[in-house]
């Protein structure tokens, strides 16, 4: 073990020459451990430094409800924009955030969100709320590129991220198959008789995916057997307004017939453009919600993602652990096409 690791229940089992579920059961004081062995295990607990996981053994006792500690786990949904900067305008986070609260509290955990932005916290200050709240586990929940990045001391958390992988470090993961979710929507539309099909996101998603959507795109394009057009790229933090006018040019360059956006107000755009959909260009979303109406898309589950999220981290605090895998696995959750009017058959 390095010095600056914090200490886990299988280094004291490895110091005790004992199973590492014998440890647990032995710090909780179950009578299945003899008072040797738990005396034993306890003493080599205290050499190497070991310190309890509240968090384990709060989830232990909800479990076996033979020892009802007052301390409830808790875990922390950590957001880089804060409702002063338009958190509560993005209903899909809303959507994912309620779902990922469900989750834990069904696990029986306390869930908290903490805003890492200008005018909410600093990372020394986050640190600081975490540590006196006793907050172990950390979901990063859709970190945008180029606004402020989480830097912790990592051994002391157990973290899954939503997305957010172009934030170091590599952390376990959970997010939307983007690149299944273009493949889809070129497929499908393909199907139905479009043939200039082209691609609309932003710059952040863009950046956020790793450069990926345009490379999904190109190759979803070449199996159909059609030509891949210029993706348009959304410039950052442009608002629907600002977009309108460049997403108009493009259709009329690229002479689109379909277009495929994650931006859910894409048809609306495309009417104050001055195009008629579906009669002159059809649309499609790569990232409908569960309940999304009237729009023809890739249904992507992000309240699924939320509560894989919460699962995957409730995983991690029970083996306690924290800090940086050797490897950082990365759960993807796949999409299902959805027709509707704005991308109907063609005739």
């Amino acid at each position: 073990m390095e010095p600056s690791s914090t200490p886990t229940i299988k280094d004291v089992a490895a110091a005790a020459g004992v199973h590492f579920t014998t440890v647990s059961l032995a710090l909780r004081g179950h009578p299945s451990i003899p008072a040797g062995t738990r005396d034993r295990i306890i003493a080599a607990a205290a050499r190497v430094g070991y310190r309890k996981e509240k968090v384990f053994s709060a989830l232990s006792s909800r479990r076996s409800r033979t020892n009802l500690e007052p301390y409830t786990p808790r875990i922390a949904w950590v957001c880089n924009r804060s409702p002063a900067n338009g958190y509560d305008r993005l209903t899909f986070m809303l959507r994912m955030e309620q779902a990922a609260r469900r989750k834990a509290d069904s696990l029986g955990y306390r869930f908290e969100r903490f805003f890492l932005d200008d005018g909410a916290c600093t990372n020394e200050s986050l640190l600081k709320q975490l540590r006196e709240n006793d907050v172990r586990g950390i979901v990063v929940a859709n970190f945008e590129p180029g606004r402020r990045e989480l830097v912790l001391p990592w051994d002391e958390f157990c973290v899954v991220k939503v997305a957010s992988q172009h934030m170091p470090p590599q952390l376990p993961a959970v997010s939307v198959d983007q690149g299944d979710a273009i493949a889809i929507g070129i497929r499908e539309l393909h199907a139905l008789g479009y043939r200039r099909i082209g691609i609309a996101v932003s710059m952040h998603d863009e950046i956020s995916s790793g450069d990926t959507n345009r490379a999904y795109y190109l190759h979803a394009c070449r199996k159909q057997g059609i030509t891949a057009l210029e993706p348009m790229l959304f410039p950052f933090s442009a608002t629907a307004r600002e977009a309108v006018p460049l997403l108009k040019t493009w259709v009329k360059r690229e002479r689109l017939d379909a277009v495929l956006c994650n931006w859910s107000n894409l048809r609306a755009m495309l009417r104050e453009a001055g195009y008629s959909v579906p009669k002159e260009v059809a649309c499609a979303s790569i990232c409908l919600g569960r309940h999304t109406a009237g729009l023809a898309g890739v249904v992507m589950d992000l309240e699924w993602v939320a509560e894989e999220a919460v699962s995957a981290l409730a995983t991690l605090l029970r083996a306690e652990r924290r800090g940086i895998p050797p490897f950082a696995p990365e759960t993807l959750i796949q999409g299902k096409w959805k027709h509707g009017p704005t991308a109907p058959q063609r005739t």
